[in-house]
């Protein structure tokens, strides 16, 4: 099969749109899960808190008690 320099064209022009097109959701994704991450992150921050606080508590009782 022989193409036309305009199917070419065309061809390629679709090609590199569904390239963009994926880029975009890709960006859209990333964007999504760096949020649920954060959401993720910000939610468990008091509980880590609280056990770092625990740590210590017993880390000073243990040395006291030593």
């Amino acid at each position: 099969m022989t193409w036309t320099r305009d199917e070419l064209r065309r061809t390629f022009i679709n090609a590199q749109q569904r390239s963009l097109d994926q880029l975009a959701n890709l960006r859209d994704l990333e964007a999504e899960y760096l949020e649920l991450v954060r959401d993720d992150t910000e939610a468990e921050a008091p509980r880590h808190r609280g056990i770092e606080a625990s740590r210590a508590t017993w880390s000073c009782a243990y040395a006291a008690a030593s």
